[in-house]
């Protein structure tokens, strides 16, 4: 064996060459041997300085099972993995002990970690066992878009986010979407087949269809599982309908039950065990828990007006419309109580009677009347206030027209009498 000690300065050396690239310090040509460049010793690596900071350096070391490139510098002493390949080979590039095929660590600097950079069309595939099930990238969208998909060749594959290793939002394949809460119970789907037709229906954790809400042509239905029809109806107009699809008006309900002690009409305010209003297509009524209770109106507030124009009228005691006497506006059928009446009328008050033009009926013309009619003149008869009843403010101007007159006849009596009186003095 012969070992040759040379010092060499400003020179490149040649191995199996003549003529050395100067540019190289070492220049090999040829195979070094038929595996290569070997080295071996306990301080197996090899250094690349930086050649303007010779305080930085780059090794490319193997040991105890791993192939290991490292940044270091000289002053202080630092060391930092930055690609290390186990023999079983796994990668990792931040850490000295990878623990899988790609094992990337950035905890030290923080910050952004990875960065897949592509041209047009970029994605990264996703296969298993060698078959494509889907991709991460931007390859059918706009150039801003991000796509998580399955492969093309996948049609059965759903995409599914999942915490805690369940699934809890799941995309279809036909593209329905899919949200479960953390029981797996009942779920809902968000359901597009046409630009015009939206769905959200709520199942069972058995996949049945238990409520829907459609929208369909600017309406939007509300349906059960069992019903053919919605049971509400919120149409284009804002108009919402419960128990018809056709609203006419902002809030229009049909169908329910008879208001009543034990039934709760179409609408109901207030606890069913405590006092409650129930309103059903014709009646209102007040119970307490299944009695009934007091109902107030304009209790606390205002006015109340009804009938303002004289376009219906007041029935109490009445039982149906049929009983209402035409052109009154308030029919009672009972007693009426109140400390006070006030009544006013458009027809003049009989002062009349003290004109000096009024015709006063000569007494035996009066008399001559009530033998053949047996009422006084101008006073309904006995029958027709049975059959007609009685108008109090017209009765009322009556009665003190006769009242005047009878005045004016003992006045008149009163005059003849004194007379007489002087006639017999």
């Amino acid at each position: 064996m012969l070992i040759t000690y040379t010092t060499m300065y400003s020179q490149s050396v040649g191995i199996n060459t003549t003529n050395p690239d100067p540019l190289f310090k070492l220049d090999v040509n040829g195979p070094i041997t038929s595996n290569g460049l070997r080295t071996i010793g306990g301080s197996n690596y090899i250094s690349i300085f930086d050649q303007v900071n010779t305080n930085q350096y780059w090794n490319w070391q193997s040991s105890g099972g791993y192939s290991r490139f490292a940044y270091n510098t000289v002053s202080p002493l630092f060391s930092r993995n930055v690609l290390v390949i186990n023999n079983d080979g796994k990668v990792g590039i931040g850490t000295a002990n990878p623990t899988a095929w790609l094992d990337v660590n950035n905890t030290t600097v923080g910050g952004q970690t990875a960065r897949f950079n592509g041209g047009n069309n970029m994605y990264i595939s996703l296969a298993e066992n060698g078959i494509n099930r889907g991709y991460i990238g931007s390859f059918y969208g706009n150039a801003e878009d991000i796509e998580f998909s399955t492969h093309t060749t996948n049609t059965t594959g759903k995409i599914q986010f999942a915490t805690n290793t369940l699934p809890r939002l799941i995309v279809e394949p036909t593209g329905e979407v899919r949200v479960k809460n953390i029981n797996d119970d009942p779920n809902f789907i968000i359901q597009g087949n046409a630009s015009d037709f939206k769905k959200l229906s709520f199942q069972d954790n058995l996949g049945a269809e238990k409520h829907s809400i459609t929208s369909i042509n600017d309406q939007v239905n509300f349906k059960r599982n069992n019903l053919f029809l919605p049971d509400m109806v919120w149409d284009a107009d804002g108009d919402l309908g419960i128990g018809n699809i056709a609203p006419a008006t902002k809030l229009h309900i049909s169908g329910g039950d008879d208001a009543g002690m034990s039934s709760n009409g179409y609408i109901i305010n207030g606890l069913s065990n405590s006092t409650n209003m129930v309103i059903d297509n014709n009646e209102i009524l007040v119970r307490n828990n299944g009695a009934s209770a007091d109902m107030y109106l304009q209790h606390d507030a205002g006015n109340l007006l009804l009938c303002g124009n004289e376009g219906g009228a007041v029935g109490i005691g009445i039982t149906s419309s049929a009983f209402l006497p035409a052109g009154s506006l308030l029919a009672v059928d009972g007693k009426i109580t109140c400390e006070e009446v006030l009544v006013k009328l458009s027809e003049n008050w009989p002062d009349y009677v003290f004109a000096e033009d009024y015709e006063l009926t000569p007494l035996k013309d009066v008399k001559t009347f009530i033998e053949t009619h047996k009422h006084l003149p101008g006073i309904p008869k006995a029958n027709d206030v049975k059959n007609n009843g009685l108008e109090v403010g017209h009765v009322q101007k009556l009665m003190m027209e006769k009242i005047e007159e009878l005045t004016l006849y003992i006045i008149q009596l009163k005059e003849e009498i004194d007379v007489l009186k002087k006639k017999n003095d």
